[in-house]
């Protein structure tokens, strides 16, 4: 079994449009961002986990570690699951941020303001995940989690599900909060089941 967890909130997403992005290294978990780590502990404390894979952005992390405490599971660190730099050279608002954001869904190939464009983040995202696949059949009764973010989820729902990265990102664009079970529709996983955990007070999707 696979769990695709975003992280929990950090101090970013507390701005307005107009203030300036936290940098990653100093994006850390707002105080409700802790107490919905533990309540996602709380809610994997039935279930054995065998693996946990975070994102190494601050905010995936320490969501992770929470996790591993209560699990005493070690968290691998993998690159391939960080979101998109989105202040790669010079700090930008919240707006600004957003409007790169539209921009790079739209044109899933553009390196916009110097910002990884959305099809090398899909790119670095299968090449993560084809690997992956190969410890899943060689141990598929282990559950793992994922922890990381909105965007690598798409592209690892899309990776999955073999759907094209432009289709995949103006998909979830139009969903004020796309789930699991609005996509599935698109495309059948036959046997796979994914359960992608967006909102603590949604519980599983």
């Amino acid at each position: 079994m696979i769990y695709l967890i975003r992280h929990a909130e950090p101090l970013g997403e507390l701005l307005g449009p107009e203030d300036y992005l936290i940098p990653d290294e100093e994006n850390r978990l707002s105080e409700y961002g802790w107490q919905q780590a533990q309540q996602l502990a709380a809610m994997f404390s039935q279930i054995k986990i065998d693996e946990i894979y975070s994102s190494p952005i601050l905010r995936a992390f320490q969501t992770a570690g929470v996790m591993a405490e209560n699990t005493g599971v070690s968290i691998q660190i993998i690159d391939h699951l960080a979101e998109r730099n989105f202040m790669p050279s010079s700090p930008i608002t919240l707006k600004q941020c957003q409007d790169i954001q539209l921009q790079g869904y739209w044109h899933t190939n553009a390196v916009i303001q110097g910002v990884e464009s959305v099809a090398a983040h899909r790119l670095r995202v299968a090449n993560w995940f084809s690997g992956l696949e190969a410890e899943i059949q060689n141990k598929p009764e282990y559950n793992r989690l994922i922890v990381c973010h909105g965007g690598t989820i798409e592209h690892i729902l899309g990776v999955m599900m073999n759907i094209p990265v432009s289709a995949m990102s103006r998909y979830f664009f139009s969903c004020e909060c796309a789930h699991f079970m609005q996509i599935q529709p698109l495309r059948g996983l036959g046997e796979s089941v994914v359960y992608r955990i967006d909102r603590i007070n949604a519980g599983v999707i």
